[in-house]
């Protein structure tokens, strides 16, 4: 049995989700509501000790760490491979699972902070936000939440979100340019996994139009939406933590 501790609209749990749909693992899911604090309650810290969200229980052991997860799953769930045969093709794919889990997943969190996350929490008490950030496992997470909810916005920190997000959106469509369909090559990898929730959570941003200055990673993201392991990856309307800007 392999249970998926999630919260929906959780960039990290989308990249877990689209991989157990894309290789047909049968599994249960759990919601963990951030928003919430259940992620730092004393039943999910003892899955997983960070205080977030993804981790899975397979066969009563836990696992943590979207990307870490993904890899687990690759090799214990072998049918419907989504890495390489290929060593280099493999170390590729890698490398670009690396640049979204790193740099490309840093910059979009501060738009997502200012633009959407921050004005819920206009309303939460002061107490309430100290006690969250006390109580995280990860004080610096938990301080980056108390800071990013009561400091003025920082634009220019947007800016260079949206700037550092172009220039790896210009190298994945510098890596399309061959021809290939997919970004590992001529079948749906981990990078597809990895850049699921950039893909959603720009779209949901307003954002949407920085796909159109990358014509090919643009039709790229077009066959990625069409996937139903997308479609199974992203939040239902009802799980979203915000609307998308109106057209």
């Amino acid at each position: 049995m392999l249970t998926l501790y999630h919260f929906w609209d959780s960039t990290c749990s989308m990249k877990v989700r689209f991989c157990l749909n894309e290789k047909a693992i049968a599994h249960e899911k759990v919601f963990i509501d951030l928003l919430k604090f259940e992620q730092v309650k004393p039943a999910y810290l003892a899955i997983n000790p960070n205080g977030v969200a993804p981790a899975i229980v397979h066969d009563g052991r836990a696992i943590v760490e979207s990307t870490v997860i993904n890899e687990y799953l690759e090799e214990v769930f072998p049918a419907t491979p989504l890495l390489p045969k290929d060593p280099v093709a493999r170390a590729e794919v890698r490398a670009l699972v690396r640049l979204e889990d790193g740099k490309m997943q840093d910059a979009i969190k501060h738009p997502t902070f200012a633009l959407k996350i921050r004005p819920m929490f206009d309303r939460v008490p002061d107490a309430e936000l100290d006690r969250m950030a006390a109580s995280h496992p990860q004080k610096e997470l938990g301080e980056y939440w108390k800071k990013a909810m009561r400091a003025p916005i920082d634009r220019l920190a947007v800016e260079g979100g949206f700037r550092t997000l172009r220039e790896g959106m210009k190298k994945l469509d510098g890596i399309l340019a061959d021809g290939r369909p997919w970004l590992g090559g001529e079948r749906v990898t981990l990078a597809e996994a990895s850049f699921t929730p950039l893909v959603d959570r720009l779209e949901h941003l307003g954002q949407a139009r920085m796909f159109a200055e990358f014509p090919r990673l643009d039709a790229w993201r077009q066959r990625l939406k069409a996937r139903p392991a997308f479609q199974a990856a992203i939040p239902p309307a009802e799980f979203r933590m915000f609307s998308p800007p109106a057209a």
